[in-house]
């Protein structure tokens, strides 16, 4: 982490992100381990950072990706809630 601060902090972010995506449950150890190697500020920053990203990414995957698919799947039930 010394030697390579920016690289190690871009993959801390990506893995982050991607286990947010993919809905994995370790963010807990993932925080942990952010605040191990980058010290607790700065830990509590990068995950709070990746966690938004990933967060915001599945967001709008679900909402723009997934509506039509989940809109005709549910037709009848948005029909009566409009």
């Amino acid at each position: 982490v010394q030697q390579h601060y920016v690289l190690s902090v871009a993959a801390y972010i990506a893995v982050f992100t991607v286990s947010m995506l993919l809905l994995l449950p370790v963010a807990i150890v993932l925080c942990v381990l952010g605040g191990f190697l980058f010290g607790a500020l700065a830990g509590t920053v990068y995950a709070t950072l990746s966690a938004t990203i990933g967060s915001v990414i599945f967001f709008l995957a679900a909402r723009y990706l997934f509506a039509r698919m989940i809109h005709r799947a549910y037709a009848k039930q948005y029909e009566t809630f409009d």
